[in-house]
């Protein structure tokens, strides 16, 4: 890929035109996490791939912004906005929460992501949203260290138990 010029990059609403652009990111992501994580995530099925990207562009609760330089996509950040329901526990919130967010491993480094968090932050400030929440693998290192040189911070740990062992 040619370099990008970080001054010609901008930042747009997906459509339903731009999910090839989309599928070609997120195949590199679930490669990552097949990778690392063969027995939780399956191989890409592009067909089913693109149906969840036109579902989720159709979903009024889900945005895809594009980080664009001239004729390319450099990213995408898939969000969505929650909203939990007060319970005897906790206070009523909404969140918008990044389920994705992928930069093109030619672009990474350079600025893509702040400024698909920064669309995010945009977005969250106009909805009147107060939280951003994201969750990624820990074994997926370098997504740490980029999501808390950005601001992120963790604030809950998710642990498991791995049976499958026991069944030897």
């Amino acid at each position: 890929h040619p370099r990008f010029q970080k001054k010609t990059m901008q930042i747009e609403t997906a459509t339903e035109s731009h999910i090839d652009e989309i599928l070609h990111l997120c195949l590199q992501v679930q490669n990552i996490h097949v990778a690392l994580f063969p027995h939780i995530f399956k191989p890409a099925v592009e067909e089913e791939l693109r149906d969840f990207f036109r579902d989720r562009l159709r979903d009024e609760d889900a945005r895809i912004f594009l980080a664009r330089d001239a004729d390319r996509c450099l990213g995408y950040c898939l969000l969505g906005i929650h909203e939990r329901s007060e319970n005897p526990f906790c206070h009523a919130y909404r969140l918008l929460y990044i389920d994705h967010i992928c930069v093109d491993e030619s672009c990474r480094h350079r600025g893509v992501g702040k400024q698909l968090l920064t669309e995010a932050r945009n977005l969250a400030r106009q909805l009147r949203i107060d939280r951003i929440e994201l969750d990624f693998w820990t074994a997926n290192q370098n997504a740490g260290r980029t999501f808390r040189a950005l601001g992120f911070q963790t604030f809950n740990e998710h642990m498991c138990m791995d049976l499958s062992e026991d069944a030897t």
